[in-house]
């Protein structure tokens, strides 16, 4: 088998590093900005579900300055692999690490979901409910489990069969007509055939699909019978709506995040997808913290308050200055 025959001219690599430096110029400030104000803006009724949001936008923030700052990734799908400009490469860096500190990262993000999602439920399900956890040290034990069994994907990841630098054995032999990425100075390109890769793939995706399929449908499910309850105040089911309503806008912006890993996971199994494309589509899936931002300043009053204030202070301020001018 010939293998896969493709390169990457120039231009595409400009685009793609412009690109990312010009999503994290633009997702920076605004997860900064979301922090602060998550941290300095938010009331405190809403409880430890505040340091859930601090904790996923951090992690989305941390993503992005990996991507576009330390790692700087340009990715070769449908063959897995890429070569990186990143800071971390120029170090010399193992771009392997690079992948691996992505990885875990993501993971961690998935798991900050996961307790978001889990903390509304817990607030959703009524008193006396067979699952609502009362003692909050149930609730630690079974988060640190969670994430302890994600984050160890890291650890497969770490020890999944690589080509790296300096060992072009793999792509003479699969794929020779990718060995002009030898060439590059900090490269990465897995195995397929590598068993600990496909396991590691598949828990990842199917473990994704599961979560957000059991997480949406018990969170609707118990929601809706709840509404269902007669003497509920209007000032209850109100609250239980906005947080539906939370729910609903997240699920939506992470589907920047799932339909471009479906197009590269497809991209892997057809290898006829447009190596172009699927550029794209891993510039779409960078677009998540800043959209998830956004939403997060949309969904909570107070927030989004606070940044009207701000921008109408400024408004206020400049035509001021206007004024006085025409004077």
């Amino acid at each position: 088998t010939m293998g896969l025959n493709f390169t990457v001219d120039e231009a595409h690599e400009q685009f793609v590093i412009r690109s990312s430096h010009v999503i994290i110029g633009i997702s920076l400030p605004a997860n900064l900005l979301t922090v602060y104000l998550l941290w300095r803006k938010t009331p405190n009724s809403i409880g430890h579900y505040k340091y859930l949001l601090i904790m996923l936008q951090s992690c989305s923030a941390l993503i992005d300055l990996h991507l576009g700052v330390f790692f700087m990734p340009v990715p070769l799908f449908p063959l897995i692999g890429c070569y990186c400009k990143g800071m971390l490469c120029e170090a010399h860096v193992p771009p392997h690490i690079s992948v691996v500190i992505f990885f875990f990262l993501v993971l961690g993000c998935l798991v900050t979901l996961f307790f978001c999602i889990f903390y509304r439920h817990q607030v959703i399900l009524p008193a006396h409910h067979k699952l609502k956890l009362r003692k909050n040290r149930y609730k630690i034990i079974l988060f640190s489990l969670y994430a302890i069994t994600w984050e160890t994907m890291s650890l497969l990841i770490l020890i999944s069969d690589n080509v790296s630098n300096g060992k072009s054995d793999y792509l003479e032999k699969e794929q020779p007509a990718m060995i002009w990425l030898t060439s590059k100075d900090s490269w990465v390109v897995y195995d397929t055939d590598s068993s600990i890769r496909f396991v590691v793939y598949y828990v990842l995706i199917v473990s994704f699909s599961l979560e957000q399929m059991l997480s949406s449908r018990i969170v609707f499910r118990h929601t809706t019978r709840y509404f269902e309850v007669a003497d509920m105040s209007s000032r209850t089911l109100a609250f239980h709506r906005a947080m539906m309503k939370s729910l609903m806008m997240q699920a939506l912006c992470w589907l920047l995040v799932v339909a471009p890993v479906a197009v590269l996971s497809a991209s892997v199994l057809l290898e006829s997808i447009p190596h172009e494309m699927i550029s794209v589509a891993f510039l779409v899936a960078q677009l998540f913290s800043v959209v998830h931002a956004q939403t997060v300043i949309a969904n909570s009053p107070t927030l989004r308050q606070s940044v009207l204030s701000y921008f109408g202070f400024i408004c206020t301020t400049g035509s001021t200055k206007m004024k006085a001018l025409k004077m």
